[in-house]
């Protein structure tokens, strides 16, 4: 068992602050998943003769981006395959899948990285690199920073760009969709799909693109069993016969013991019992199982670690993990998210039968039995006995008996739901504010592009803790220094952010801030940009202003996947 790296190495905070690298941290979840490496290479080699794209499944935080990435990052490259991977999280839009599609195939064969950075960055290497694929492609690729490409045609180009690529450098091209699920519904809010076929037929045109590919491997991901039944594996679906499942399980006991081990520092590890406690709490699951080691004070016991649990669950990352897990049942559209949500807090008090769990919803029998099927196949909950279930995530019925459960009956609006669980763009945010190893200075050009202050510079991170204010007035992001906080707003919308938002923005969150925290300062990010009235009013109060390039010279510090505009 390889040791993989000093997880302690300095630590001014008994529950954050850890120090490793970011290739230790893709390394991780690889542990024991030689055999389905070896799958997905076995699917590149015969993909010829099957024309066999693959699907990876399996519950959140098991590790299936992790086994995608690593696949392309220790087979793939090394070996000259090229390979894109774009996060189905991040689409917004079918111009920003074609988009992502296109830089990361023109970085892959380039070997650059310029993905996310200029349109005219992009053409540069275009024009040197000689690939007529790309080259052809080109103009439409400027039209979807320009906004006049037609969403059909990016839709459909995009599909066939890696194939395309393949067949004219006569080598096996790898493109991973991570979180596949995103893609075909922010696909079924825009046209061509919006009224006419939605989801479906935004799954039926990717499957008409690539079922008869040589060249291209296809890998999707998804942790929503419902999307992999509705998508690829029934009778009707439209990948049905055209994808190689892989099924990502959770590491039986003795592997999470010995990869809790593992990842412990060799010179001040935690204890046996530590470690033991570890492995029963974390599931198997190896997301799980780092966020508690990153939690877990050197030389633990086992009621360290359970403190350290327990801080976890009310405020810290695995708050923020299972709040993105219940987030998740929004993608479902069955039954409304609210009752799933309900049916979730319900089977952790408790009532883990239909029987009860109708009389506790009032609801009747059969739709009590249609909730807890629909937690099912969501990989969320198993069945125990005849009649009874149980959480699949050992952590998770402990989590919900720490959060409120919401009114039965109260109907609440999908959109409100996924803000209070903090889904989106401000919990990438933080994340990325999490991952900061290191002092980030962030130094202006002449013309403003990062901080809309020419020739500024501003110095942040990293944060001893990261968190979210959700008591009034909300702030998106507060994240403690040592000896200052940094007071942090958000906004992911298409309109500009105004002069208002800014002045509220200081006389409501900063100002709460300031009286709670030592020397308070605030930034605020747009993703669309800012009026002049909005410059100017941060400008008068000292906030920094940051520009979706300047979130993204932070992503890229950060070691994450770069922004884009809504």
């Amino acid at each position: 068992m390889p040791r993989l790296g000093r997880w302690y190495a300095s630590r001014t905070d008994q529950y954050s602050c850890e120090v490793i690298s970011d290739e230790e941290v893709a390394e991780m979840p690889l542990l024991y998943r030689d055999r389905e490496l070896a799958e997905l290479e076995r699917a590149r080699q015969q993909l010829n003769r099957l024309h066999l794209h693959v699907l990876i499944t399996g519950m959140r935080q098991v590790g299936k981006t992790a086994l995608a990435e690593g696949y392309v990052e220790t087979i793939c490259r090394p070996h000259g395959v090229p390979a894109v991977v774009v996060r189905g999280a991040h689409i917004t839009h079918p111009a920003i899948f074609f988009r992502a599609v296109y830089e990361g195939m023109v970085d892959a064969v380039a070997g650059t990285h310029i993905a996310s950075t200029s349109m005219a960055q992009v053409a540069g290497v275009v024009a040197r690199a000689g690939v007529a694929g790309l080259t052809d492609m080109l103009p439409l690729y400027t039209q979807t920073w320009e906004g006049g490409a037609d969403p059909s045609a990016v839709v459909q180009s995009a599909w066939r760009l890696p194939e395309r690529v393949g067949a004219e450098r006569g080598t096996n091209i790898v493109a991973v969709v991570d979180e596949v699920h995103e893609v075909f519904h922010q696909f079924a809010r825009t046209a061509p799909y919006k009224g006419g076929g939605g989801l479906v037929k935004s799954a039926w045109d990717a499957r008409g693109q690539v079922q008869h590919n040589t060249y291209a491997l296809w890998v999707f991901t998804t942790s929503l069993r419902t999307v992999a039944t509705q998508f690829f594996s029934a009778g009707s679906s439209p990948f049905y016969l055209q994808t190689h499942e892989i099924r990502v399980a959770p590491l039986a006991r003795p592997e999470t013991r010995a990869l809790a081990a593992a990842l412990a520092d060799a010179g001040a590890p935690p204890t046996d019992a530590a470690l033991d406690t570890l492995a029963d709490l974390s599931g198997g699951l190896p997301g799980i199982l780092i966020q508690m080691l990153a939690d877990c004070p050197p030389h633990a016991g086992k009621a360290e670690v359970e403190a350290a649990v327990e801080h976890s669950l009310q405020r810290g990352r695995l708050a923020a993990l299972y709040a993105d897990i219940v987030a998740g049942l929004s993608h479902t559209e069955r039954h409304g998210t609210n009752l799933l949500v309900q049916t979730l807090h319900a089977v952790a008090r408790g009532s883990s039968s239909q029987s009860t769990l109708a009389r506790r919803l009032s609801i009747s029998p059969s739709h009590a039995g249609n909730l807890l099927s629909s937690l099912e196949h969501l990989g969320l909950i198993e069945r125990t006995k005849r009649s009874t279930r149980r959480f699949c995530y050992p952590l998770m019925r402990e989590w919900l008996l720490a959060q409120p459960a919401p009114p039965i009956g109260q109907e609440a609006n999908r959109q409100e739901l996924r803000m209070q669980l903090g889904f989106g763009f401000e919990a990438r945010v933080r994340e990325m504010l999490r991952r900061l190893k290191a002092p980030l200075t962030i130094a202006d050009t002449s013309e403003g592009d990062y901080l809309l202050r020419p020739n500024a510079q501003v110095t942040f991170g990293p944060f001893l803790s990261v968190e979210r204010r959700v008591e009034p007035p909300e702030t998106d992001a507060i994240a403690r220094e040592a000896d200052r906080t940094l007071v942090m707003g958000c906004r992911c919308r298409r309109e500009h952010t105004s002069g208002e938002t800014i002045r509220e923005f200081a006389e409501d969150q900063l100002a709460t801030a300031a009286r709670q925290h030592p020397n308070a300062w605030g930034m605020y990010i747009s993703a669309s940009g800012f009026t002049q009235g909005a410059v100017e009013e941060a400008n008068a109060r000292g906030i920094w202003l940051l520009t979706l390039s300047g979130l993204n010279l932070i992503a890229r510090a950060a070691g994450e996947q770069p922004f884009t505009a809504p």
